[in-house]
């Protein structure tokens, strides 16, 4: 039993051993096996790579050198243009290495951004600018930093007009919305001149172009904009009131001034229609100085008519001191001013000259009360129409005139020629004479309205008579039809033979009547203070 036990213990070492070697056998077949595969792998990897960087020889053509230099070594020269061939160990040049397909749109789109970054802004003027132009720097002066406005379709909405004007005083504007009005409040003053760079540049949309010579863009400010005052520029201390006389006729709308003076009238709020159609509320107020005899009329739009229009109407009867700054010229009723998204008024205000007008006030009541009353005369004129005499407005002074009087007078033209009888195109605006036909838009050169067109008009010139006197008036295209008894249209149509018969009907009527016309100072009056009359209004009845 014992030597039974004893064999079965060996036959079962025997057994294991045996395991143990094909287990080794195995791993070590294993090994070559993978040896011999990345055996395998490095050759194909090196032919591969030899294949790659075995390239087909390329011809290359020799120069006049190479080709006498060959023939000096004994080496026959080839023809003129003939190439000869060359291997890459033979030249200094390395083989073409091949580059990853790119996506050339990108590249090109990227390589524009850098360049466009890297470059420096260019020093630019407001003729210049454009949605194309690059980086840039623009010197530029803030001629008129409007009030926040509320947007007439979205009260939630307001905004910001600024006008900017560049060394050669051409303007461009920017609009700032809502929080951005905040943000650049103290950024961008009026009067300052500031250096800005890299300012979007936008299409200004076409209602917003008050007139034909607005900029056709708009500057927009983003997170790349640099704006920097001037060295040396500072805004003005307190407004620079000048007096009503001193104040230039012939100066254009561009200048803005402050003035102080006696409010002596302020007119009920009115509404006229806006381009786009919607009501825009407007009164006027009139004042007076010391400097002149004539009153000022300023006529304030949107909230300055609303707003400070109602509190000046409250004040209005105990003839207060009031400032008023950044008015612009008007031309309309021969010389007035016109308030501006910038300006801002304060009743009683402080300063030298507001102290001086007041201690002239104190000592002129009389004369402040007599003009007064003689703005409501004209202001409120009587129900009934009142006559009055050629020779009486003949011996009218100036200094006693007001440029919104208003006088009829009854008379004749026994004298009335047809041939004073003018026909032409004009305006369809303003009544300018155009050498535009109809229905070809053309921009106006004295309301400086775009896009406008012509309309057939006409004016006639006669001599108005009275028992008195008289005085030579010219009708336009309105009164003018009521005189004719026909319109501007129907004349333009008609020919010549017909019109003319017309015509000789008219003379034949009008020297046999007698009519009212309503007449006015002309606008030289507030201008330069000439004082001539001119035909207002004409009534047959």
């Amino acid at each position: 039993m014992e030597s039974s036990e004893v064999i079965g213990d060996v036959n079962t070492g025997r057994a294991a051993t045996n395991v143990k070697r094909k287990r080794r056998a195995g791993k070590q077949q294993a090994d070559t096996t993978s040896h011999s595969h990345q055996q395998a792998a490095s050759q194909t990897y090196k032919s591969r790579r030899l294949a790659q960087t075995e390239q087909p020889p390329i011809e290359q053509t020799l120069t006049g050198n190479q080709r006498r230099r060959q023939k000096k070594n004994g080496n026959a020269p080839q023809a003129e243009g003939q190439a000869t061939t060359q291997p890459y160990s033979s030249r200094r040049m390395t083989p073409p290495v091949q580059q990853p397909i790119q996506n050339t749109e990108s590249t090109a789109k990227r390589k524009r951004q850098r360049k466009k970054t890297s470059m420096k802004p260019e020093k630019k003027l407001v003729k210049d600018l454009d949605d194309k132009v690059g980086p840039h720097t623009i010197r530029l002066m803030v001629i008129d930093k409007g009030n926040t406005q509320y947007s007439p379709n979205k009260r939630s909405s307001h905004y910001q007009r600024i006008v900017f004007q560049d060394e050669e005083g051409s303007k461009i504007k920017t609009i700032l919305y809502n929080d951005d009005i905040g943000a650049y409040e103290n950024i961008i003053q009026s009067k300052v001149e500031y250096d800005i760079s890299n300012a979007k540049i936008r299409p200004m949309p076409e209602k917003y172009r008050l007139t034909a010579d607005d900029h056709p863009f708009q500057l927009s400010f983003g997170s790349d904009t640099i704006i920097k005052a001037v060295e040396g520029s500072k805004p003005p201390i307190g407004p620079e009131y000048v007096t009503i006389a001193a104040i230039p006729r012939t100066n254009t709308t561009d200048d803005r001034y402050d003035v102080v003076g006696v409010l002596i009238y302020v007119e009920p709020l009115r509404q006229v229609p806006r381009p786009s159609g919607l009501p825009l509320d407007v009164r006027e107020w009139i004042i007076i100085d010391h400097s002149t005899e004539h009153p000022l009329i300023i006529t304030a739009w949107a909230e300055l008519a609303t707003r400070e229009g109602q509190q000046l109407q409250e004040v209005a009867e105990s003839f207060p001191i009031i400032g008023v700054t950044s008015l612009k010229p008007s031309y309309h009723k021969g010389f007035s001013l016109s308030t501006t998204s910038s300006t801002f008024v304060k009743i009683n205000p402080e300063g030298e000259k507001a102290d001086m007008l007041r201690a002239w006030a104190a000592a002129n009541k009389t004369t402040i009360s007599a003009k007064h009353c003689q703005v409501l005369d004209i202001r409120a004129p009587a129900t009934t129409r009142v006559t009055t005499t050629t020779r009486k407005i003949r011996t009218k002074k100036a200094a006693d005139t007001l440029q919104e009087e208003r006088h009829w007078l009854h008379v004749s033209s026994p004298e009335f020629d047809r041939k004073d009888v003018r026909f032409y195109l004009g305006c369809i605006h303003c009544g300018t004479g155009s050498k535009k036909e109809i229905n070809v838009e053309y921009t106006c050169t004295t309301c400086k309205r775009a896009a406008v067109t012509s309309l057939p008009r006409m004016n006639i010139t006669f001599e108005a008579i009275d028992e008195t006197g008289s005085y030579m008036f010219t009708a336009f295209t309105n009164d003018a039809e009521k005189l004719l008894q026909k319109k501007a249209s129907e004349f333009y149509t008609m020919d010549l033979e017909v019109r003319d018969k017309c015509l000789t009907d008219a003379e034949s009527r009008i020297r046999n009547s007698k009519f009212y016309i309503q007449v006015g100072p002309a606008p030289a009056l507030s201008r330069n203070g000439v004082l001539k009359w001119v035909l207002k209004q004409l009534s047959l009845e």
